[in-house]
């Protein structure tokens, strides 16, 4: 499974990222405090499937959710069975 795009809303520092596409070999570059480590805590979350708890500060916007959105590509693993349905379109989100 390899993650190709990310789009992150209202994750501390970040109101709205767009939609950032993610290749192979990828690095951020970017001056201090400006969101890098945001849009990695923003991945772990996603892939953690709960376990990345977020907390009352990480809400740039209290009164809006954080939305998290990935696509991945290569959706089966070593055995060549497909992943659980809700990876097989290639799409996972998560709204806390």
């Amino acid at each position: 499974m390899r993650l190709s795009r990310l789009h992150v809303q209202n994750l501390r520092s970040i109101g709205d990222s767009g939609e950032c596409d993610v290749q192979p070999i990828f690095g951020m570059v970017g001056e201090n405090n400006c969101g890098k480590s945001n849009l990695l805590r923003a991945v772990e979350v996603l892939v953690s499937a709960g376990a990345g708890r977020l907390a009352r500060d990480d809400f740039k916007d209290p009164s809006a959710p954080i939305v998290i959105k990935g696509s991945f590509d290569s959706l089966t693993d070593p055995s060549g069975s497909p992943r659980r349905a809700c990876h097989e379109a290639g799409q996972l989100a998560r709204v806390c």
